[in-house]
C-alpha cells in the first residue's frame, strides 16, 4: 500500500496563484491540510479555491486559520505557530511544506512518492 502523503501550507490572500502550485505538486500529495493566516486583513477566496481544486483532483481537504496572538496586526504575527498548526491537522504518514507560490516539477513529485515507498525510511 502506498503511503499516504500530506500537504501542510499556510496561506495569506493567496487565491491568484494557489491552484497553480496545487497543480504542479498534485502528483506529491494525498491531503492538503491548509491554515489561513490574514491578520486583521479581510480574507479572500483562497480557501474555496483550494477546497474546489481538492473535491475535483480527489485530495483530501482539511483547514483551519490561525488567530494572531498579538491584536491588530495586519499580518502574521507568528508563521512558526501558523506552519505547526498545518503540521498538526496532517494525517499522512509523511508530510511536505510548500508556500502558495512554490512550484514543483513532475520529476520531483515522482521522486517524492518512490522517497516513501522505500522499505525501512521513515
Amino acid at each position: 500500500m502506498n503511503p499516504k502523503i500530506s500537504l501542510s501550507m499556510i496561506c495569506y490572500n493567496e487565491a491568484a496563484i494557489i491552484e497553480r502550485c496545487l497543480d504542479s505538486a498534485a502528483g506529491a500529495f494525498d491531503e492538503l491540510c491548509l491554515v489561513r493566516s490574514v491578520g486583521t486583513e479581510k480574507p479572500d477566496e483562497t480557501k474555496e479555491v483550494a477546497e474546489a481544486w481538492c473535491f475535483i483532483n480527489r485530495k483530501e481537504f482539511k483547514f483551519s486559520e490561525y488567530i494572531n496572538t498579538i491584536p491588530n496586526l495586519p499580518h502574521t504575527d507568528n508563521f512558526a505557530a501558523a506552519r505547526q498548526l498545518s503540521f498538526n491537522m496532517a494525517t499522512g504518514d509523511w508530510c511536505i511544506w510548500l508556500d502558495c507560490d512554490d512550484l514543483l516539477d513532475e520529476e520531483t513529485c515522482l521522486k517524492l512518492r518512490r522517497c516513501t515507498e522505500q522499505p525501512g525510511i521513515q
